[in-house]
């Protein structure tokens, strides 16, 4: 797999737990350019003094983390100075350089995306939140990213088909909304149109367990670690009624509700019993779903990934969201609710202020069990 590897970084403060630099870099409305050198300084006659470890400063990579942190701050008081152009700071990613002595993840071509596209952004680009829509091509992948631009968020679009993906950033384009596309390359096809999951084979089964669980994990544990040094980190994953787990009576599933309980690997081995089985042709007989089996499955999956992952990582609101009856390709626009309210719930999730609830299930902006 080809990770995703870009998105807009802001050093979390928490970083450094000095309370000298967590008074002075955290309050963003009266930072100022002699607050950040006073952090610096008291930092540098620390280490003078062998103070370190005594006065909370990182013990690992002090001066480079301090010196970082110092740099982000000093680009928040330049974006409040000079409004009138876009002033951002960026995390190209672990690259490939003499620093690291190579052994970067990424090649210096792809470290050097990030930068380039921020410093070639249209005028009146914002100057802080991005967001990484997967799907975001057409439906309601198309029309989140539609409504993040339009709250002047810079949007990663990404896709599996580079040439859909390059016309989905066009149309945004074209009134005036600024994004940027990404190829992601993951194995597995889309789960496709309804036909293919009402006809239900092996291959269908698997295609869409690999788009709505697999694929959704993989670009998960991509990102986490650039989400992890954020403040302003989100997941939201779009989901679906059908796939509350009372829905599924086969025995090995209902540890899906277990939230205490749960892990990566249960889930796992849920999904891997439920591909089996159909396999086997062994879906009724194991008490799954007769009907849409292979969506219900991948949902719960999906549902329960949620819940596992807002568990593991508590500094960030993760939820899941049911769009609803939606008019898209998917069921041949025969949907109740047009894009536009679909695309509510989840963009509303992705904006909510800090302090928000995590590992809940909406349907829409309605909470909602997930049994």
């Amino acid at each position: 797999m080809k990770y995703p590897f870009y998105l807009l970084l802001h050093i979390h403060f928490s970083i450094v737990s000095n309370e000298g630099a967590k008074e002075e870099l955290s309050g963003v409305d009266c930072l100022t350019e002699e607050r950040v050198d006073k952090v610096v300084k008291g930092f540098l006659e620390d280490v003078e003094e062998d103070l370190l470890e005594a006065k909370a400063w990182p013990v690992a990579y002090s001066a480079y983390v301090v010196s970082k942190a110092a740099l982000n701050a000093y680009t928040r008081i330049l974006a409040k100075k000079l409004p009138d152009f876009c002033v951002n700071s960026v995390g190209p990613g672990f690259v490939k350089t003499d620093l690291t002595y190579n052994n970067g993840v990424y090649t210096v071509q792809e470290g050097a995306k990030c930068p380039v596209m921020l410093a070639l952004m249209p005028d009146g680009g914002p100057s802080g939140q991005v967001a990484v829509v997967t799907r975001a091509n057409r439906g309601i992948g198309l029309e989140i990213s539609r409504q993040f631009a339009s709250n002047g968020i810079i949007v990663i679009l990404t896709c599996r088909d580079e040439k859909k993906g390059i016309e989905a950033v066009e149309s945004l384009r074209a009134f005036g909304l600024s994004s940027v596309f990404h190829q992601l390359d993951i194995a597995g096809a889309n789960s496709g149109l309804l036909k293919n999951i009402l006809k239900q084979t092996y291959e269908t089964a698997e295609n869409c367990v690999r788009t709505n669980y697999f694929g959704i994990r993989q670009v998960t544990e991509a990102l986490i670690p650039l989400l992890q040094v954020s403040n302003l980190a989100r997941i939201v994953n779009v989901s679906s009624s059908l796939g509350q787990f009372k829905l599924i009576s086969n025995e090995k599933a209902k540890e899906l509700g277990d939230a205490d309980g749960l892990t990566e690997e249960k889930v796992d081995e849920v999904v891997k019993g439920f591909l089996e089985d159909v396999k086997e042709d062994l879906v009724e007989t194991k008490g799954w779903p007769i009907n849409v089996s292979a969506y219900i499955v991948s949902k719960a999956a999906l549902n329960a990934y949620t819940r596992v992952l807002a568990k593991k990582y508590p500094n960030f609101p993760i939820n899941a969201v049911n769009p609803s009856y939606v008019q898209i390709e998917l069921n041949y626009n025969t949907g109740v609710l047009t894009v536009e309210e679909g695309a509510k719930g989840p963009v509303m999730l992705a904006l909510m202020p800090d302090g928000g609830p995590p590992g809940l299930f909406f349907d829409r902006w309605k909470y909602q069990a997930f049994d």
